[in-house]
């Protein structure tokens, strides 16, 4: 039962994070698109 739980709960991180990766790709994708992305690369 509580290997079950555990493996419940490191799904869930998983999925969060990977939500949280995607939502930034597009964020920068939209950049991209808008012509934003040039200020963006001298901030990182």
């Amino acid at each position: 039962m509580g290997t079950a739980v555990a493996a419940g709960a490191a799904g869930l991180a998983v999925g969060v994070v990977g939500g949280m990766v995607a939502a930034e790709v597009v964020d920068e994708i939209g950049d991209f698109f808008e012509g934003d992305e040039e200020g963006d690369e001298e901030e990182e």
